[in-house]
């Protein structure tokens, strides 16, 4: 899959600035329409659920809006994460951590079967679930246990990870056979966790969209490691204009007749290969509700001694996707840039990088937003064939083709219907099923969200009709079925 986040950053609060000002003339429910955000990512804020409320278990909620929300700005509170505490076992939830153990450690990694299974994240309002297709009937299991109702999801070694982020701030690592909750511990508060990546049963790393350091775990007891130190990585001080503090959102301190920087890198996605760790760092600027404007980078930081030992400037700003086809030492990344402008027509500033893990430097572009005609989103890669979510002036999704090798646009897959202003923006995410040869699409249209299924080779869509996930699909993620 592509690692959008369903995401954070300028373009998204762009979005919900214009889009805020087109609900008040549309309708009182909706998610989609004028404008539109990646997670790939986006965050809304929804607080720290009370304990007692998130533990109680959730009602199946009435059909309502339906595509991916924008993320609201983010507290800079910087607290790390405390030691897990051990406590009885409660149910599967996604509020505030319990820091509950349900089981041993994990034994040696398995012999992983071909079979794919689908996990899909699916969310309305400030509620989320999780639920299961398997790849070869198309049957769905839906709402198996809840989740924050922004989440992200890893696989590894027979578990799962999900990522509680903004207003939930915790991991729920649970058994990947059945769904049995093994550790559910806290990042910290108001840390926005944003990814997890697992090196071993011993060490796993979490990076935190509010905070300049990315947290070293236990990854299956929460035991904090340490942390790596992103202050170096901060953008500069900002370019925004203040006479009083009240006037820097982020930083609050004005200096000199200008706002100082909001001290925190926006670390992302990550992706991990061999001993070296790559993390997206989007340094956008929340005074400025998320610009991007002094540059973004890939962080290598060496997992034996957790120290960063490159950074990596991106050809655009504000990196969001990530994607590995057949070739594990080429990671595609993903640069949305500036969602819009000041007038709010698309800024086509962003584009799809290469970059070779092994040399750590990016050897070109398959695409960019100029010859997409539209902002990037969520994209995988079938050979030298392409699928991106595409905004288009409309604030319209579609999926477009494109040729890697050409960088030149292909056919228009399938578009959201766009009749109103709640339809217009329902794609959410994309993600390729290697061993099937399959892409499968998040559709959020509000009168039948669900899972649809394309296939990769030909862009020809398999599913007769959307599969029903009870709520509308945001993410979508591929793990190895369970013996």
């Amino acid at each position: 899959m592509t690692q959008p986040s369903p995401s954070h950053g300028a373009k998204h609060l762009a979005f919900f600035i214009l889009f805020s000002i087109c609900l008040a003339f549309a309708l009182t429910s909706t998610t989609t329409g004028c404008s539109t955000p990646v997670n790939n990512e986006t965050t809304k804020d929804s607080g720290t659920p009370d304990e007692s409320t998130t533990k109680e278990k959730a009602e199946e909620p009435t059909q309502e809006e339906t595509a991916e929300e924008p993320k609201q700005e983010e507290p800079t509170q910087e607290e790390t994460a405390e030691e897990p505490k051990q406590e009885e076992p409660s149910k599967n939830d996604a509020g505030p951590a319990d820091d509950i153990v349900k089981e041993d450690p994990p034994k040696d990694e398995p012999t992983q079967p071909q079979d794919q299974m689908a996990f899909v994240l699916s969310r309305q309002g400030q509620t989320g679930f999780f639920g299961t297709i398997d790849t070869k009937t198309q049957t769905a299991k839906v709402q198996l246990g809840s989740t924050h109702s922004d989440a992200f999801m890893r696989y590894w070694n027979g578990y799962i990870f999900v990522v509680n982020r903004l207003g939930a701030d915790n991991i729920q690592a649970m058994n990947a056979k059945d769904f049995s909750l093994v550790r559910q511990y806290s990042t910290g508060s108001k840390s926005n966790p944003y990814d997890i990546a697992i090196v071993d049963k011993n060490k796993a790393y979490i990076s935190r969209y509010a905070l300049a350091s990315i947290l070293i775990v236990e990854p299956l007891t929460g035991k904090k490691l340490g942390e790596v130190d992103l202050t170096d990585l901060i953008e500069v001080d900002d370019t925004k204009t203040c006479a009083t503090d009240n006037e820097c959102s982020a930083s609050k301190k004005c200096v000199s007749g200008k706002c100082a920087r909001d001290g925190i890198p926006e670390a992302g996605l990550m992706h991990l290969y061999k001993d070296k760790l790559f993390v997206l760092i989007q340094r956008l600027d929340r005074n400025q509700q998320f610009k991007a404007f002094d540059g973004s980078y890939i962080a290598v930081i060496d997992t034996t001694t957790d120290k960063v030992i490159k950074k990596i400037k991106t050809k655009a700003q504000n990196p969001t996707a990530l994607f590995v086809g057949s070739d594990p030492t080429k990671l595609y990344v993903g640069e949305t840039g500036n969602f819009s402008k000041p007038d709010f027509s698309p800024d086509l500033d962003g584009y799809i990088e290469v970059l070779d893990l092994e040399k750590q430097e990016f050897t070109g572009t398959v695409l960019s937003e100029q010859e997409l005609g539209g902002n990037i989103g969520s994209f995988v890669i079938a050979g030298t064939t392409g699928y991106v979510i595409r905004t288009n002036a409309k604030f319209q999704t579609e999926v477009i083709s494109f040729d890697t090798s050409t960088q030149k646009v292909g056919k228009t897959v399938v578009s959201a219907p766009c009749t109103s202003t709640t339809d217009c923006y329902t794609f959410s995410d994309i993600a390729y099923n290697k061993v099937l040869g399959e892409f499968y699409i998040a559709d959020g249209l509000a009168t039948a969200p669900g899972v649809r299924i394309f296939d990769g080779a030909t862009g020809t869509e398999k599913t007769t009709k959307p599969i029903d996930m009870k709520l509308p699909p945001a993410s979508i993620f591929f793990y190895p079925v369970q013996p």
